[in-house]
């Protein structure tokens, strides 16, 4: 599952990254400068876009779909019967 996580990670800043070097001009060797780095420019650039805000909305939405369908419980559903409201107020 760790490798798995990574993996996913590694995805995710390759496209950060990605971002930080779209609309710029490679100099005579090949390579794209960045005054602040490749990463925090394709930060700055998916903020910018709206790439994170996108990708949060995306993650919820197919979260929501998962409780949904079952597939996955909501940390509310795994409290325990001492945990619940309900136990609280007949304690008291």
């Amino acid at each position: 599952m760790t490798d798995k996580i990574e993996a996913q990670a590694e995805e995710i800043f390759d496209t950060i990254r990605a971002m930080g070097v779209q609309g710029r001009e490679p100099d005579a060797d090949g390579n794209i400068e960045h005054a602040i780095g490749p990463m925090t420019s394709g930060i700055l650039r998916g903020i910018e876009d709206g790439w994170f805000q996108s990708e949060i909305a995306e993650s919820a939405y197919q979260y929501q779909q998962a409780l949904e369908r079952r597939e996955r419980r909501s940390s509310a559903s795994t409290a325990t019967p001492s945990q619940s409201p309900t136990s609280l107020r007949s304690c008291g």
